[in-house]
């Protein structure tokens, strides 16, 4: 890409500062939208509806009339609303996020606890989550670490942050197999080589269960104690969009946390907010081990075996027992497991890596599982409400997934169709040969596909993704992107002619168009709109309007005088 534009600005919107790395590119229309501009709407009413009968000559009688008017009813548009991640509600987890501490957090589970002992020790020197590799560890390595770590610390409980400097350290000395404190750093620390999956696995080993004298503790959010407001009317939005096809009773609405690294872990926080936002909540235990065992042909038994190899998550029966249990007796009945998209109005995808949430709707082969067949055909019907936030907006992508990747290293190297690299790879010195950590990666078949020809983003102002995802949208054809921002997002409704786009929470969303026609030899070109809460956009046709006037059409830029910095002005922002 020639670099014919530098660009190095710092660029500033509501107080908030991106910095963007040099690049060279053109915005050839930047449209801003900051009020409700949709425009009037046909609406039947009585007298209409008795005009229209009277114009009737062929007789109907009630009884089809009526199963006429039921089957209208019935019919909802194809709905959608995804986050951009960071919802900011108030949990017993997330205590940051409340104006103050709910009287229902003192009897709900608090920060998770690790200790070293001989039973959590076993846990974590599981062959199975230490298979061999060129430079991975082994199951010594681990256990060299493991024990150093009891000489320094004892069995003594700790919270996450306090465990991982323990681990950090330790270094190698000279005595084989051994590990004591580290007196300078330029001595190797084990803790440091390790990828981020292999340290969450080991601390997933060493996690308590939370004390209780008959049951687990749980989770619990509060909609109402929360700090910031924008991330609880999202959620209680799509809960009502959900409504809608309830038939008055309290919408059901299904879970899905594959995407988390832990997939027990989030699973009370959601069921407590959607039930406080007016739905009966209920979890749909997918995530890729379960797909093995159903669709892959593993078997159930091998159940707790696959989520060590495929999700390197040991020990959750210890700390969430009843979950466990639910997936297993989900997974003995596969008929109830696929059955329960029929019997829902909605579905929420939780946050976390949309890689590993696509991994638990795809086959070996990359063919969509039964689970994702019946998602498409229940969303395309209208049936059912899709929910999203971060990962679980990202994954929604059609023409291409975006899976990973830093802006400054996506204007470097561009885009690459390929598995996204192993988190910590970097770090470790064990990237793939020709591989970094912070590459763009896609996946160019996309991901769930629910809106095909879609490629959605999020964090997007708050990490300066604009680039990236125009990057991303260049090397890969595609040619729609959204980006959405954080406590933000994007509400896609189908209309008789295309898809109605509003933006609701705190800042919004950023629609890409990297229109073939208007792409030359080494520049990246895009037409930007940015819609701002409570706006609309249509889209039909391949045109975004605003109203009546199209934004995006047949205007002859050839002529145009294009500004020598893409940015300036604001011009992005």
């Amino acid at each position: 890409m020639a670099a014919d534009i530098p660009v190095m600005r710092l660029i500033q919107l509501n107080s908030r500062t991106c910095q963007v790395t040099d690049c060279n590119f053109d915005l050839l229309a930047v449209t801003v939208v900051t009020r409700d501009s949709a425009g009037s709407r046909s609406r039947i009413t009585p007298s209409l509806v008795s005009a229209l009968l009277g114009s009737i000559v062929i007789r109907i009688s009630a009884f089809v009339l009526l199963l006429l008017c039921l089957s209208v009813a019935r019919a909802h548009p194809r709905e959608m609303f995804l986050a951009g991640g960071a919802m900011h509600i108030c949990s017993s987890l997330a205590l940051s996020d409340c104006d103050s501490t709910p009287s229902s957090f003192r009897s709900a589970r608090s920060a998770p606890r690790y200790r070293i002992d001989d039973v959590a020790m076993a846990r974590a020197l599981s062959p199975k989550l230490w298979p061999k590799a060129e430079r991975a560890p082994t199951p010594d390595n681990v256990r060299a670490l493991l024990t150093a770590a009891v000489r320094k610390n004892g069995n003594r409980e700790l919270d996450a942050d306090a465990m991982f400097e323990v681990f950090d350290s330790l270094c190698t000395r000279r005595k084989p197999g051994r590990l004591d404190a580290c007196r300078n750093d330029k001595t190797s620390r084990p803790w440091r080589n390790l990828l981020d999956r292999e340290r969450s696995a080991i601390l997933a080993a060493l996690e308590l269960p939370a004390p209780s004298a008959d049951q687990r503790l749980r989770e619990v959010a509060s909609l109402n104690h929360s700090k910031r407001s924008e991330g609880v009317a999202i959620l209680r939005a799509f809960v009502a969009a959900a409504a809608q096809r309830s038939q008055g009773r309290k919408p059901l609405i299904a879970v899905v946390t594959a995407s988390s690294n832990d997939t027990f872990d989030p699973v009370d926080f959601y069921l407590s907010a959607l039930r406080e936002a007016g739905a009966e909540p209920v979890w749909w235990p997918l995530d890729a081990a379960l797909a093995a065992a159903v669709h892959a042909g593993e078997g159930c038994d091998a159940l707790a075996d696959l989520r060590l190899e495929i999700l390197a998550l040991p020990a959750r029966e210890a700390v969430f027992p009843d979950l466990v249990a639910a997936q297993l007796a989900a997974c003995r009945n596969p008929d109830a497991l696929l059955g329960m998209a029929d019997r829902v109005q909605g579905v929420f995808f939780s946050g976390g890596d949309q890689w590993r949430l696509r991994q638990a709707f795809f086959d070996s082969k990359d063919q969509p599982n039964a689970w994702l067949k019946k998602l498409r055909t229940l969303y395309a019907r209208g049936d059912i409400v899709i929910g999203g936030t971060s990962a679980g907006t990202a994954v929604q992508s059609g023409r291409a997934m975006l899976s990973n990747g830093e802006t400054e290293r996506a204007l470097v190297s561009g885009a690459m169709a390929a598995t996204p690299p192993e988190l910590g790879c970097t770090r470790a010195l064990r990237c793939l040969p020709g591989q970094d950590e912070s590459d763009l990666t896609y996946w160019p078949l996309g991901g769930l596909a629910l809106e095909t020809g879609w490629v959605f983003d999020t964090h997007f102002s708050e990490r300066a993704r604009e680039l990236r995802l125009l990057q991303l949208l260049h090397d890969s054809g595609a040619r729609w992107g959204i980006g959405v921002d954080e406590t933000s997002a994007i509400h896609l409704r189908s209309t008789a002619n295309g898809i109605e786009l509003e933006a609701l929470g705190a800042s919004g969303a950023w629609i890409f168009d990297v229109d073939p026609a208007l792409q030359v030899h080494s520049k990246l070109r895009a037409r930007v709109h940015y819609i701002a809460p409570g706006a609309r956009l249509d889209w039909a046709d391949q045109t975004l309007t605003l109203g009546s006037a199209s934004l995006n059409k047949s205007a002859d830029h050839s002529k145009s005088e294009l500004s020598s910095d893409a940015l300036e002005g604001g011009v992005l922002r």
